[in-house]
């Protein structure tokens, strides 16, 4: 949790690299896709979450 109470990039980057990805059991080697909608929020969007997608197949 944020100080503001708000999520930040920080937040969701741990959130979908730690919590979703062992809940959607991903890893390197999965073969299949997996889709996340974003809603556009700022916190959402940076180029290190965008690279581990990529690399985690997270379309």
């Amino acid at each position: 949790m944020s100080d503001s109470g708000f999520v930040n990039s920080g937040l969701f980057e741990t959130y979908l690299m730690v919590h979703f990805a062992k809940h959607a059991s991903l890893d390197r080697s999965s073969q299949k896709p997996v889709l996340v909608l974003y809603d556009g929020h700022k916190a959402h969007l940076s180029l290190t979450l965008a690279d581990w997608a990529k690399d985690h197949n997270v379309v």
